[in-house]
């Protein structure tokens, strides 16, 4: 309900407030990030003490201030694994409309295959340690992160992995399908090199 005596109060204060009916909502973007390795394993954690306690999932958190997709996940990752990754590896492979732990957000999923240091709890007040899971065996009632996505991040057919991520073996697999609006997006964005968190809802908003 509308206070309107306080935000009377507050417009006599000089602080002025937009009309009831024209205020529109923000949703927090987000990015997870999904470390694999060669063994098709995905680096998770179960979550306690916080959303989704009990579930595993990935490190990430929301953008902050004037903070881009990939500056987003490298912090993250720096924070809750207390290693670094690979700023070339990031690569963000999908996105998400989450309606889910009592929130409307929107989440980004970047891909990597490579970090530098080793990797430890840096937020043991709301997670277990970090380990390896197959990703064949991640359900929706154990993990966090969409079944598709991850599935995605299996080695896709007629292609190899080269120690560094998977490329596509020419002698055996036809030309890629790999197309879609998501695709098309993520490159509007990196050319406009602007994939703030505003931008980035702005362009969701607009396709």
């Amino acid at each position: 309900m509308v206070d309107f005596a306080r935000i009377n109060k507050e417009n006599a204060r000089g602080l002025k407030h937009e009309p009831p009916s024209t205020v529109k909502p923000t949703y927090a973007v987000g990015v997870s990030i999904l470390l694999t390795n060669a063994a098709g394993q995905v680096l998770l954690a179960k979550r306690k003490n916080c959303d989704g306690a009990g579930l595993l999932s990935t490190p990430g958190g929301r953008l902050e201030r004037e903070e881009d997709l990939y500056e987003c996940a490298a912090r993250e990752f720096r924070e809750e694994c207390l290693a670094e990754l690979v700023p070339e590896d990031i690569e963000i492979v999908a996105w998400r409309e989450h309606f889910r732990f009592g929130h409307h957000y929107f989440m980004f999923y970047a891909h990597v295959t490579r970090f530098v240091g080793e990797i430890r709890n840096g937020i043991s007040d709301k997670s277990e340690d970090w380990g390896w899971f197959d990703i064949e065996k991640l359900t929706e009632q154990t993990c966090t992160e969409p079944r598709a996505i991850l599935s995605g991040l299996l080695v896709p057919e007629g292609c190899v992995y080269d120690g560094r991520g998977f490329t596509r073996n020419l002698t055996t697999a036809g030309p890629s399908k790999t197309t879609s609006r998501f695709v098309e997006l993520m490159q509007r964005l990196r050319a406009a090199q602007c994939p703030s968190a505003g931008e980035a809802a702005l362009y969701i908003e607009m396709e």
